[in-house]
């Protein structure tokens, strides 16, 4: 009888999480994948579930329709994940402290100058991708299918709206924001009773100390991944550490440090 590792490759459903982080996070989210591709062929259009918020929302709109990996691919990525660890009741208080201020966040939040409508250059109307904005009032996430949207250029840029920094985006008649104010990576999305495998690329998340923002960031992920801890699925999570989120703003460097994390996760497991 095969076992349960077998079920999962010949399965081959993978989810990607493309999280938020500007332009520097657009580099990092772009190094990851460059090494993913790289070292064991692994292509967005690979991921039967795809998520992008903020910036990442961007990058995921333009990813085209479905390609099943092979078997290698799949495999490689089963070796590469590990267990999700239980997180800390420290941990979830943490947790919730983001979600709250999230909230807050969204109500206190100011119009700034920039039209995120500008910044939608393009988008693949065959895309999988699901896109996270915020309504500010009340305060609550918006999760849309771009294949399915009404207006999936509004979609897009709603969700890359950056309060304080950019103009909200008005969707049936209400003001939606960056949905990196509700969570910044929004993996409580997918889902591991229909994935064998989640990779998540977390610009705003640090693996250790960094600011307010990631460390918070950090202990969200951790909650949105608890279903996966009980699922026992694998997950890979590719976030820096505190010194290359400090380092971000330096783009070049930051994209060949998350290849380089990439290559070396996916590399140790061979």
């Amino acid at each position: 009888m095969a076992n349960m590792d077998d079920e999962r490759t010949r399965s081959g459903n993978i989810g990607l999480v493309l999280g938020a982080g500007g332009g520097a996070g657009g580099q990092w989210i772009g190094g990851v994948l460059g090494g993913l591709r790289d070292t064991i062929g692994f292509l967005p259009e690979h991921a039967s579930t795809l998520i992008g918020t903020s910036i990442g929302a961007i990058r995921a709109a333009g990813i085209g329709p479905h390609r099943p990996p092979s078997t290698a691919v799949v495999e490689a990525l089963l070796a590469a994940g590990g267990p999700i660890p239980r997180q800390s009741l420290g941990g979830q208080a943490l947790a919730g402290l983001r979600s709250v201020g999230g909230k807050v966040a969204a109500i206190a939040s100011r119009a700034g100058e920039p039209d995120p409508l500008t910044w939608v250059e393009q988008y693949h109307p065959e895309t999988r991708a699901q896109v996270c904005s915020m309504q500010r009032l009340p305060p609550r996430r918006r999760v849309a299918s771009i294949a399915d949207a009404a207006d999936p250029v509004r979609e897009i840029a709603a969700s890359a709206a950056v309060p304080f920094g950019a103009q909200r985006v008005t969707i049936e008649g209400a003001g939606h924001i960056d949905g990196a104010v509700w969570s910044v990576t929004n993996a409580d999305l997918a889902d591991p009773g229909q994935l064998d495998v989640l990779v998540v690329i977390a610009p705003l998340v640090t693996t250790d100390g960094g600011t307010l923002v990631s460390a918070l960031g950090r202990h969200q992920l951790a909650a949105e991944l608890r279903p996966w801890h009980r699922s026992g699925k694998p997950a890979l999570v590719f976030a820096p550490n505190a010194d290359q989120y400090e380092r971000r703003q330096e783009r070049a460097e930051h994209h060949a440090d998350a290849r380089a994390l990439a290559i070396a996760i996916t590399s140790s497991k061979d």
